[in-house]
């Protein structure tokens, strides 16, 4: 996760999205 800070901030946002988004789809919603 260090890696964050020397990557243009639209790809992390893209990133963390995603990352987002499969834990929504993985968790079941409360």
């Amino acid at each position: 996760m260090s890696d964050l800070i020397y990557r243009p901030e639209d790809e992390v946002l893209a990133e963390l999205e995603n990352f987002k988004a499969h834990l929504a789809s993985c968790a079941p919603k409360n």
